[in-house]
């Protein structure tokens, strides 16, 4: 019997895309990616778009089943990458989507392939990061950000589909992103634009308009694009993406053009989750597709069985040793043992068969076919101990409290006061782990040389974030 390890095609029927500024893929020398709560909330999704990563083009970062791409920075004059953009694109689907050339540090263009995922125009995603306004980057740029990348908008509309994802540091409230009630505002417009009928209205928690975000709802009005926040089901209110000691707002941003609206499945504003980024929350969407993926690649066939699996408990042992010494079995035995079998793979056969007749007559046997939930193991640090995580959880519960209720101020001052408490505890037992393995080490040096070996062979195990 010949089984396949997984099918050769899939069909699916959406493409998932989420986006993310995580505030920095390391901090003090710990990854993100060997945080199993942070991959879990990546590794569903069909591509995976970062900002903020802060790192340099020589750290290849990794996932398991995805190809990955950079955009950095130059190294700052104090040594720090700062800005950074990362890309996960799942490698079953990474033939019919080209990462573009890049012509900008603060942003990066995807192409989606209008043939393979059955879209009636190619699909160019633009993942974006735009610094702050005053930041002293910002200002000492030659050339404006947005009109940069308005002009790509225009070089690809009207014979492609664009989407935005990105951080644009911009609040633009509710502001009507499209031409309203032959609003006379924005006259001149192009001959060929097409009225603005039947466009819903979108929704805002953040009540802030900034001067960026006036030039943003221009640019989406120029060019037709539309908004997914507080427009889409998932995300009907307009809920907060940045959460700070100072405020909440809403400058993360999924932007489309008018025609994609109908094939956007649902777009959601993840609950705050502190500690996997510094202030802003996750953007999901699902974009309505038809296509399937060839698992062919990755399939290996196997020309044998499937060997036949139990489950093992403290008893199976004794229970296993005693059908063995039945009678039956010890006959079975003494005539393999006696047979004269010319043949290595005939007398492994039966031997095989005197073991899972056994077996089967006391033991459990596993499900061959039996879904299992993918799991990525990640390499916890030994510091992070059971009082840690417990305040990280608890954290993380406030967090999601925080999301809910913004603007109560016993909820933000309660929040706060358990991230600075869960900071400094975390802190205080990274450091003294460190103060304890070195002198472990310092110690063993002498007095165990194998033991000490074994030590540092320990420590220099890669982890999942590079590979």
């Amino acid at each position: 019997m010949t089984l396949l390890r997984h099918q050769a095609y899939g069909h699916q029927s959406e493409v998932k895309v989420c986006f993310w500024n995580v505030g920095g893929i390391f901090r003090k020398g710990e990854s993100k990616l060997d945080d199993d709560i942070f991959i879990s909330e990546l590794l569903h999704n069909d591509i995976i778009l970062l900002a903020e990563t802060h790192v340099g083009v020589d750290e290849n970062l990794y996932l398991p089943e995805f190809n990955y791409s950079n955009v950095c920075r130059s190294l700052s004059k104090n040594g720090r990458h700062f800005g950074g953009l990362g890309i996960f694109i799942r490698q079953t689907i990474s033939s019919h989507v080209t990462v573009l050339p890049n012509t900008n540090r603060d942003y990066q263009w995807l192409k989606l392939d209008k043939s393979f995922f059955h879209f009636k125009k190619d699909l160019f995603i633009c993942l974006v990061y735009f610094p702050p306004c005053r930041s002293a980057y910002t200002q000492n740029l030659d050339n404006d950000i947005l009109q940069l990348l308005e002009n790509d908008i225009n070089s690809y509309q009207p014979n492609a589909d664009v989407l935005l994802c990105g951080d644009f540091n911009a609040r633009t409230s509710n502001l009507n992103d499209f031409i309203c009630n032959d609003n006379g505002s924005y006259l001149p417009i192009y001959d060929d634009y097409r009225l603005d009928v039947n466009i819903q209205q979108r929704y805002s928690r953040d009540s802030v308009i900034d001067t960026r975000g006036r030039e943003l709802i221009d640019t989406c009005i120029g060019n037709q694009l539309r908004f997914l926040n507080g427009r889409v089901l998932g995300d009907l209110f307009g809920n907060y993406t940045c959460y700070t000691p100072n405020g909440c707002s809403v400058v993360d941003y999924a932007i489309a053009s008018d025609c994609m609206l109908n094939k956007i499945l649902y777009f959601a504003v993840s609950p705050f989750l502190p500690t996997l980024s510094d202030c802003h929350c996750k953007l999901s969407l699902s974009i309505l597709a038809d296509f399937d993926i060839d698992h062919s690649d990755e399939t290996k066939q196997i020309t044998h069985d499937m060997p036949t699996k139990f489950k093992w408990n403290d008893r199976s042992s004794d229970l296993f040793q005693s059908v063995l010494k039945g009678m039956e079995n010890q006959e079975r035995i003494k005539n393999f043992l006696n047979s004269a079998a010319a043949d290595v793979d005939a007398a492994a056969l039966d031997l095989n068969s005197i073991i899972i007749a056994s077996a089967s007559k006391v033991l459990t046997r596993q499900n061959k076919f039996q879904s299992k939930k993918r799991m990525v193991q990640t390499k916890s640090k030994k510091w992070f101990d059971k009082d840690l995580r417990s305040m990280r959880n608890k954290l993380m519960y406030y967090g999601r409290i925080y999301s809910l209720y913004p603007n109560d101020k016993a909820v933000h001052d309660k929040y706060y006061k358990l991230y600075r408490e869960y900071t400094k505890s975390r802190k205080k037992k990274a450091k003294q782990f460190k103060l304890d393995l070195l002198k472990k080490i310092e110690e063993l040096h002498n007095s165990n040389p194998k033991s000490y070996w074994n030590l540092l062979s320990e420590l220099r195990k890669p982890t999942l974030t590079t590979k």
